[in-house]
């Protein structure tokens, strides 16, 4: 009897203790169920009718300032550089002379980082353009020695630019300004070198009339002007190094041609801004870049100088610069 009475005694605690088991279990479960749906609730944006009402009580708040507006003119181009203080003290001298005679020197120049040829004429009046007998896109140019040797001329050079697409034009149809014994054949606002009745050589940004107006009996376009009234023109390029051709004239009236080679492993060519200088060391008061790379030439009693284009030869071009044998050289 007291056996079984331990019995059930043992029974009652069991029983007890699962039902508080089950009673933990089932609040345990409760509590995860209202965790997640809270969680749920949470990660749901709220109904459009909430927001809009929320959005419309709220003010709007920006941490964007826009800046004031700044009006002011725009920066000028950067100056050109300057050449190293060592090319002020550059010797404009003579490499070798080639002829000096009727009134016409005619040497081999090299500097410190140049060589080519210059040609000093005393009378400016002997200077006169050459040209090829029509001007169109399917005009054939002619070489510089053609030229020369078709008007008889004592010295040549190549003169304005002409229209070269892809590099592979005829040379007949020039660009610019082309003023033919007072005639304008050709006009347009371009860098100009031209010479008038008076033997004065003018140099700047004209358009056809202006050449006209000057008086001018022959003229040609390419640029950029390099030298203008004694002073060098302001922000020249003084990066690209090319062959190059100038004319100018020095304040006692004589001309100074000058033809650089370049593109050659003893000789890049030069910048505009050194071109300058070397017409300026060679004392020209005005002077004007001419056409150059490929059809940078000069051409002395029947015999080429120098030639730039080494590929080809002398290129057919438009128009050229001659200097004419001197009335006393032609009655002797």
């Amino acid at each position: 009897m007291a056996k079984k009475k331990k019995k059930r005694r043992r029974s009652g605690r069991a029983g007890a203790a699962a039902a508080v088991l089950s009673i933990l279990i089932t609040l345990l479960l409760s509590a995860g169920a209202v965790y997640g749906v809270y969680l749920y609730a949470s990660s749901r944006p709220a109904p459009a009718s909430l927001r809009d009402t929320a959005s419309a009580g709220a003010k709007q708040v920006s941490v964007y300032t826009a800046p004031e507006p700044v009006q002011a003119e725009a920066p000028a181009p950067a100056p050109a550089p300057e050449l190293p203080a060592d090319d002020a003290k550059e010797e404009y001298g003579f490499e070798e002379v080639i002829s000096d005679e009727d009134g016409v020197f005619v040497a081999k120049i090299k500097g410190k980082r140049y060589v080519g040829y210059i040609a000093v004429v005393d009378d400016p009046l002997r200077l006169t353009l050459g040209k090829c007998p029509w001007f169109g896109e399917a005009a054939y140019g002619r070489r510089v020695d053609q030229m020369a040797d078709d008007a008889g001329a004592l010295l040549a050079v190549n003169g304005g630019g002409f229209s070269d697409v892809g590099g592979v034009g005829k040379g007949g149809m020039p660009t610019g300004n082309v003023i033919y014994e007072g005639k304008m054949l050709s006009g347009g606002l371009s860098p100009t070198v031209g010479m008038d009745g008076e033997g004065k050589l003018h140099v700047g940004e004209f358009n056809g009339n202006t050449c006209l107006q000057l008086g001018l009996r022959w003229a040609v376009s390419y640029g950029p002007t390099l030298i203008e009234n004694g002073e060098v023109r302001p922000n020249l390029d003084n990066t690209s190094q090319e062959p190059r051709t100038a004319v100018g004239q020095c304040a006692d009236g004589k001309i100074v041609i000058i033809a650089l080679q370049g593109r050659q492993l003893q000789a890049l060519g030069v910048t505009c801004r050194e071109l300058a200088m070397i017409m300026l060391g060679y004392g020209c008061v005005d002077a004007g870049n001419l056409d150059g790379g490929a059809s940078s030439d000069m051409y002395f009693r029947g015999k080429y100088l120098n030639v730039c284009n080494t590929s080809g030869g002398p290129r057919p071009i438009p128009t050229s610069v001659l200097v004419m044998p001197s009335r006393a050289g032609e009655e002797g």
